[in-house]
C-alpha cells in the first residue's frame, strides 16, 4: 500500500483530523455553573464594557480560523470547498502539534471576494487571527488586502506570506554557503501564481535585482497581453483614491520631463510622481496619465486639478506609507520598493493602490447593460448633470459619459500654456495698465480660442467660465533662467523682477489677494477675459446659428455685493460693446460662486445683481471649517478615529454647517430673483449623498470631474425616486 492509500485509508478511520476538547468540566452543579449558567453572564458583562478583555476571558486570543473557498487546492485546482476540507483540517493539526495553537477549518461556498471579504470580517471577532489558504490568484491578492484592511486581527495567507518567508530564508542561507551577496545571484521563478509573486516580491525586498517569471506559457515580460493583472504587477502602497479612473506610465519627477518626455516621444505614457504639485505644474499635468503626490488630501491641488482634467490621481501616498522621494536625484521608494525615472507605475484613482510594473488600461465609455441602467436613470431624475472641465479633451469625455454642459471651467489653467506663461509673467510684472493691457492683448488670442474650442464640443450646451481666481503669486517664474528671460522682456534687473516676485509673498494665500479682489485692482484682466468670452461666443454662434450659445461668466470669490456690482459693470460694458460691435444677438449671463460663508449670509443681495450661483464648496467647506483642505489631511484620521468626524468633509458635504449656508443661500435669494438658477461645481458634486442633498434643497444642477459624470447622473435619479416616494 503506497502513501495515497495509505492515507485515505487513515481518513476514513480517523473521520477528521480535529476535535475540539474542553478546558474544564461540566460533571457537577456547581461546575456548570461557573463554566455556563448562571456564572458565565460575569464575563459577559465585563468584555460588554471593555470589549478588549475577550483576549482573558475566552479562547480567541489561541484560536485561527484557516479559511478556504477551495479554488487552488494543492495540486489539484479548483475542486470545490468540501473537497479542500482535508487540507484545512491538516493545517488546523499543524497549528496545534507545532505551535499549540487552536484552529478551525471555514470553507466558504462563494468565489465571489466581496462576500469572502464580508464573510471573514463578520466572523473574525471570533478569532485571534486569520490563515487564508488554497485560493486562487489573482483573487487572493485583493481578498488578503482587503481583509488586512477591515479585519483588527492580523491576515496570514500561507501561499503568499509562508512560502515567501521559507523561501526567501532559503536563499539567504545559500548566498552565505556560497560567499555571495545576494545583489549577485539570477533567480527565476518558475510559477507565477500566488506563491511565486510573493516570493518575488519578498526577494526584491532582500535585494534580489535580477528576477524572472515563468508561468506555463513563458516568460512574464512588459506588453505580454494574456498577464492576469496580480502577474502584471504587484500592490506596493495605497494612497488616497483623489481622482477616478486608472494610469500605467513611465516615472517622470517634474512637469517639465513630463512635458518633454511625451513630446519627444521618448516615452509615450508617463506617471507624474512628485512631493506635491502645483499651478506651474498644469502643462506636465496635462501630458500625465496618472498623478501621485506624496503629500496632499482629497481636495489638493494635484486632487482637484487632476479631476477637473478627468485625470487618474493618487495623492498623499506618505501618508500610511514609508516613502523616500528625492526629485533631484529621480528616485521614489516606497514600503521597500525602489523606483527611478523610466521605471513602470500603475495607479488606481479610484481605490488608491500603488502597482509595480504594467497593468492594462481600457477606456471609459457608456455601452451595453450600463448604458441600459444610464438611460433609466435619466429618465427619473430631475437634476442636471454637468461637468468640471478645462480643456475640450476633458469635455468631450464628459459629454460622452452623459454631461449635459460645463458647470466650471478655470480659466487660469489655460494661462500655464507655454506660449502664454510669458506674456501672463510680463503682466504681473508691468507697472502701469497701458502696459498690463498691452501684455494681456498677447493672451487675448489664445484665450479666444480656448473658449471656441469648448463652444464647439459642448454644441449650444451650457458653458460656465470662472474668471481667474489664484493668487498672482502662483504664475511667477522660479527658476534663475525664467527670471532672467523675464527681466530682458520687461527692461528690468533681475533684482528688480525678483522684488516684485517678493512682494507677492502672501501668508495665507488661499485668503488673499485673489479672485473677484483681482478685477477689482486690476480691471484689465476681466475686460480681456469678458472679451475672449464673448468672441469666442459670437464666432461659434455664427458658425453654428442652430445652436443657441449663452455664455456664463462666473466671478470668484465674491464676499460682498458691492465687489460683485463691480466686476459686473466690467463685464456688462465690455460685452455689450463687443455684441453690439459683432451686430449680433447674444444673450450673456453674469454670475458668482458661493464659496464665502459672508456671500451665503448675504445671498439675497447678490441675488438682485446675479443671473446664477454656483456653489464652490472646496473653498466654502475650508472657510467654514477654518481647515486647510491642502494640510486637513495631516489630522482628521485623527478625527475618525476619535469618532468627531465620520466622514472626509472635503469629500462628503457637510450638510449640518456647510449645508445650512447652502440651504440659507436658496431661501434668501430665490424670493429675490425668482430666475435665478443655482448649481454646485465643488468636488461634492461626485458624491451620490451629496448630490441626493443638493437635489433636496433645489439646486438645478450638480458638477463634478468628468469620469464621476455616470455616478452623479445614477445619484441624481435615486435621489428624485426617493423624494418621490417619501
Amino acid at each position: 500500500m503506497d502513501i495515497r492509500q495509505e492515507s485515505l485509508a487513515k481518513h476514513y478511520e480517523w473521520a477528521g483530523k480535529i476535535e475540539v476538547t474542553a478546558r474544564t468540566h461540566a460533571k457537577s452543579r456547581k461546575e456548570l455553573s461557573l463554566a455556563y449558567t448562571p456564572g458565565v453572564a460575569e464575563p459577559c458583562v465585563v468584555i460588554q464594557k471593555n470589549p478588549e478583555e475577550v483576549w482573558k476571558l475566552t479562547r480567541r486570543w489561541n484560536t485561527v480560523a484557516v479559511i478556504t473557498d477551495g479554488t487552488a487546492v494543492l495540486g489539484l485546482g479548483d475542486i470545490g470547498p468540501e473537497a479542500g476540507m482535508p487540507v484545512m483540517e491538516g493545517k488546523c493539526l499543524l497549528f496545534k502539534e507545532f505551535a499549540g495553537i487552536d484552529a478551525i477549518p471555514l470553507c466558504i461556498r462563494s468565489k465571489d471576494p466581496d462576500e469572502i471579504v464580508n464573510t471573514v470580517r463578520l466572523l473574525c471577532g471570533s478569532f485571534g487571527g486569520v490563515n487564508l489558504e488554497d485560493i486562487s490568484a489573482p483573487r487572493c491578492f485583493e481578498i488578503e488586502r482587503r481583509l488586512r484592511e477591515c479585519c483588527d486581527i492580523p491576515v496570514f495567507h500561507d501561499d503568499q506570506h509562508g512560502t515567501a518567508i521559507i523561501v526567501s530564508a532559503a536563499m539567504l542561507n545559500a548566498c552565505r554557503v556560497v560567499k555571495k551577496d545576494i545583489s549577485e545571484i539570477s533567480v527565476v521563478i518558475n510559477g507565477a501564481g500566488a506563491a511565486g509573486l510573493s516570493i518575488g516580491k519578498m526577494l526584491r525586498r532582500i535585494g534580489v535585482t535580477d528576477l524572472t517569471y515563468v508561468d506555463k506559457n513563458g516568460v512574464l515580460y512588459e506588453g505580454r497581453e494574456d498577464m492576469n493583472p496580480a502577474q502584471a504587477a504587484e500592490v506596493v502602497g495605497k494612497g488616497l483614491a483623489a481622482s477616478p479612473g486608472s494610469a500605467c506610465g513611465q516615472i517622470v519627477f517634474t512637469a517639465e520631463e513630463a512635458e518633454e518626455m511625451v513630446k519627444s516621444g521618448k516615452m509615450k505614457k508617463v506617471v507624474l510622481v512628485r512631493l506635491e504639485t502645483s499651478p506651474e505644474d498644469i502643462v506636465g499635468m496635462q501630458v500625465s496619465q496618472g498623478i501621485l503626490t506624496v503629500r496632499g488630501g482629497m481636495t489638493s491641488h494635484a486632487a482637484v486639478v487632476a479631476r477637473g482634467m478627468g485625470t487618474c490621481c493618487v495623492s498623499g501616498c506618505g501618508n500610511d506609507n514609508e516613502v523616500k522621494i528625492d526629485e533631484e536625484a529621480k528616485t521614489f521608494e516606497i514600503n521597500g520598493h525602489k523606483f527611478v525615472e523610466g521605471d513602470w507605475i500603475s495607479i488606481d484613482g479610484s481605490t488608491g493602490n500603488i502597482y509595480d510594473g504594467i497593468i492594462p488600461t481600457v477606456d471609459a465609455s457608456i455601452a451595453g447593460e450600463f448604458g441600459r441602467i444610464m438611460g433609466w436613470a435619466d429618465k427619473y431624475r430631475t437634476l442636471k448633470v454637468r461637468t468640471n472641465a478645462d480643456t475640450p479633451r476633458d469635455a468631450a469625455k464628459a459629454v460622452e459619459l452623459g454631461a449635459e454642459g460645463i458647470g466650471l471651467c478655470r480659466t487660469e489653467h489655460m494661462f500655464f500654456e507655454a506660449d502664454r506663461i510669458a506674456a501672463f509673467r510680463e503682466m504681473i510684472c508691468s507697472d502701469t495698465v497701458e502696459e498690463r493691457e498691452e501684455a494681456l492683448e498677447k493672451i487675448l488670442p489664445y484665450q479666444q480660442g480656448d473658449f471656441e474650442k469648448l463652444y464647439e464640443t459642448l454644441e449650444g450646451k451650457p458653458v460656465t467660465i470662472r474668471f481667474l481666481d489664484p493668487p498672482l503669486h502662483e504664475f511667477v517664474p522660479t527658476e534663475e533662467a525664467d527670471i532672467e528671460a523675464l527681466a530682458a522682456a520687461k527692461h528690468k534687473s533681475v533684482e528688480d523682477i525678483k522684488a516684485i516676485i517678493a512682494s507677492l509673498h502672501e501668508f495665507n494665500p488661499m485668503m488673499g489677494h485673489r479672485g473677484c479682489r483681482l478685477a477689482v485692482t486690476y480691471p484689465e484682466i476681466a475686460k480681456m477675459q469678458t472679451a475672449a468670452v464673448i468672441r469666442a461666443a459670437i464666432n461659434v454662434q455664427k458658425k453654428h446659428p442652430d445652436w443657441k450659445i449663452v455664455p456664463e461668466i462666473m466671478i470668484p470669490l465674491v464676499g460682498d455685493v458691492k465687489e460683485f456690482k463691480f466686476v459686473k459693470k466690467i463685464v456688462v460694458e465690455v460685452a455689450d460693446a463687443e455684441i453690439k460691435a459683432a451686430g449680433i444677438d447674444l444673450e450673456y449671463e453674469v454670475g458668482t460662486m458661493i464659496e464665502i460663508p459672508r456671500a451665503a449670509l448675504t445671498a439675497d443681495e447678490i441675488a438682485a445683481e446675479a443671473d446664477f450661483f454656483c456653489f464652490g464648496t472646496n473653498d466654502l467647506t475650508q472657510m467654514t471649517f477654518g481647515f486647510s483642505r491642502d494640510d486637513a489631511g495631516k489630522f482628521l484620521n485623527a478625527y475618525y478615529d476619535t469618532k468627531i468626524f465620520e466622514n472626509d468633509p472635503f469629500a462628503k458635504l457637510d450638510q449640518n454647517g456647510v449645508g445650512k449656508l447652502m440651504q440659507m443661500t436658496i431661501s434668501l435669494s430665490k424670493p429675490v430673483n425668482p430666475k435665478l438658477h443655482c448649481g454646485i461645481c465643488g468636488e461634492h458634486g461626485g458624491d451620490p449623498s451629496s448630490v441626493e442633498f443638493c437635489n433636496d434643497i433645489g439646486l438645478d444642477y450638480v458638477s463634478c470631474s468628468p469620469f464621476r459624470v455616470p455616478i452623479a447622473r445614477l445619484s441624481a435619479a435615486q435621489a428624485a425616486i426617493k423624494k418621490h416616494n417619501a
